[in-house]
């Protein structure tokens, strides 16, 4: 087909020459001379292009080769995607990141190497990419036979291409490993909360302190005076103060032995519950104890809360630990409120009282 085509070119250069001939009569000496001087400028002038044209193509070869370099060698894994969601191509970057052959990688679905747990956001990316056609960003969780799983970051875009039908769109997404950035924030996280912990446990420490300091002055006095009183009646008296605050000490270290059981239970037995079933369980056993102070017991359950799963049983101690606390440092005639509502994404349960606290 190319030797047809290049005799059929020739033929009609021979063609045209012969058109645009002159008689040979008049085409002299010099004429021949001037046209061989032409020519050999013209030979002169293709072969200076032909130079510059190896020039540049060799200065392409050389900015395509640093352009590959870095698509391979990119930080981030780089992927191109069809609309079927196929991979195309893939950077050495990614292929490393995977630890699957290059050859595995391509015409296959990126969801094959999508931890169950985060298919659904990719889902959701690939279609927002596919019908917007914006920049799109999600985290996903990758997968591999040979690596453990990969906490990434896809930042992805749809490019119209030419191909020979036409055009198509393909899609790029940058690949970005996050896992060491997320584990920092979780250890962020834990040791915020280790710090609070400490925080609460020692404002904790310092209360307490102050609670059981007053009972045991009191004892000691008591003792004290017992010991200087002569009169039998004065002395029950004082014995009974003592047994008052010996008491109330008992009724604190029980509750500081059920907070520390209830801090050291780690796992839960969780059931679906009502939280505002749980409250007025709790509220009915101790009316008998607040009408006899007296104090008022009131209660404010917002209607129609969703049942939610619960540990019953801890929820019980909790409240009565509350209550009870509540109860004891509020004056006759006090008010204790209970309340429940929605916040959020969460149920709030709140104790509050009018009595002067610790």
């Amino acid at each position: 087909m190319a030797d047809q085509d290049a005799s059929e070119l020739r033929q009609r250069a021979e063609q045209r020459l012969q058109e645009q001939l002159v008689n040979m009569a008049d085409f002299s000496l010099e004429d021949a001379k001037r046209l061989i001087h032409e020519l050999h400028i013209h030979q002169i002038e293709l072969e200076l292009q032909n130079e510059e044209l190896r020039v540049t193509q060799l200065a392409l070869e050389t900015s395509r080769g640093k352009y590959s370099d870095l698509y391979e060698f990119s930080p981030v894994g780089l992927l191109t995607l069809d609309t079927h969601e196929r991979i195309q191509d893939a950077n050495l970057t990614f292929v490393t990141l995977l630890g699957v052959d290059r050859e595995k990688l391509i015409k296959s679905h990126l969801s094959d190497f999508i931890d169950s747990s985060t298919q659904d956001t990719y889902h959701f990316f690939y279609q927002a990419l596919l019908s917007t056609q914006q920049p799109q960003q999600c985290e996903i969780v990758l997968i591999s036979p040979s690596r453990s799983p990969l906490v990434t970051r896809l930042d992805g875009i749809g490019l119209m291409q030419e191909i020979t039908a036409g055009t198509e769109t393909t899609y790029r997404i940058a690949v970005s490993d996050v896992t060491l950035q997320k584990q920092a924030e979780t250890q962020r996280v834990e040791l915020a909360a280790e710090r609070q912990r400490s925080k609460v446990l020692a404002d904790f420490v310092r209360d307490i302190s102050h609670d059981l300091r007053t009972p045991l002055a009191l004892v000691a006095t008591g003792l004290y005076l017992i010991g200087k009183t002569v009169d039998k009646d004065k002395q029950m008296e004082k014995i009974e103060a003592v047994n008052k605050q010996l008491f109330y000490l008992t009724r604190v270290l029980d509750q500081l032995q059920q907070m520390a059981v209830l801090d050291s239970t780690t796992e839960l037995v969780l059931q679906p519950g009502s939280i505002n079933r749980q409250v007025i369980e709790v509220l009915n056993r101790v009316k008998l104890q607040a009408d006899l102070k007296p104090v008022k017991l009131t209660e404010h359950l917002q209607v129609g809360l969703p049942d939610i799963n619960l540990d019953a049983d801890k929820i019980d101690q909790v409240l009565t630990i509350l209550l009870d606390n509540a109860l004891q440092f509020t004056e006759q005639n006090g008010m204790i409120k209970v309340a429940t509502y929605l916040e959020n994404a969460s149920i709030r349960v709140e104790v509050s009282d009018n009595g002067v606290g610790i």
